[in-house]
C-alpha cells in the first residue's frame, strides 16, 4: 500500500490506523476508539472528546511530530514505557504526572482551554490517548514511514476539512 493510499483510507476500503481510531469522532457520532477511550476519561462527554483529541494532536504537531514526542519521553527517563506502546505486547500504563512532567504545565493548560476541560482531565486523559495512538501508529514496532501525514489527515478529520 502507497502513501496516497494510506492517507486516504487505505487500498480496498481498508481505513489507515489513525482513521480506525478516529472513526465517526468529527461527526459527534457513530464508532470512535479513541474518543471512547479518552471520553472514558472525562465522563462521557464525546464533544470535549473531539476537543481533546484535536487539541492533543496540534500539541503533538507544535513539540515537532509523534519522533520529537517519543525523545521527549526518553529525555524524561520514560524511554521504557514508550517502547512498550511501540511493541506488539501490552502498553504500559501512562500517567497524568507523566504526561505533565514531558509536557509541561503550560502545554497541558493549553490542551485544557482548548477543550474546555481541567488541567487535570487534560493530562489524565492524554494519558489514556497517547500509549494507544503511538501503538496504532508502529504496527511493526516503529513508527510508520507516513505517521506525519497521518497527524495532519487526523487534524484535518477533526476540524472538518
Amino acid at each position: 500500500m502507497g502513501v496516497f493510499d494510506e492517507l486516504l483510507g487505505g487500498a480496498g476500503g481498508k481505513h489507515s490506523p489513525l482513521e480506525s481510531l478516529l472513526g465517526n469522532l468529527g461527526e459527534h457520532h457513530g464508532s470512535n476508539p479513541l474518543g471512547d477511550l479518552v471520553g472514558r476519561a472525562l465522563g462521557g462527554d464525546q464533544a470535549k472528546s473531539a476537543a481533546l483529541i484535536a487539541a492533543a494532536l496540534s500539541l503533538v504537531k507544535q513539540m515537532g511530530g509523534f519522533e520529537k514526542v517519543l525523545e521527549m519521553f526518553q529525555q524524561k527517563g520514560l524511554g521504557g514505557l514508550t517502547k512498550t506502546w511501540l511493541s506488539k505486547g501490552s502498553n504500559a500504563p501512562l500517567a497524568a504526572d507523566e504526561v505533565t512532567r514531558v509536557f509541561g504545565k503550560d502545554a497541558i493548560h493549553v490542551v485544557a482551554q482548548k477543550a474546555g476541560v481541567s488541567n487535570d482531565q487534560a493530562s489524565s486523559a492524554l494519558g489514556e490517548m497517547l500509549p494507544e495512538l503511538l501503538n496504532q501508529l508502529s504496527p511493526n514496532g516503529s513508527l510508520l514511514d507516513t505517521h506525519e501525514q497521518l497527524l495532519s489527515k487526523g487534524l484535518d478529520l477533526l476540524s472538518g476539512r
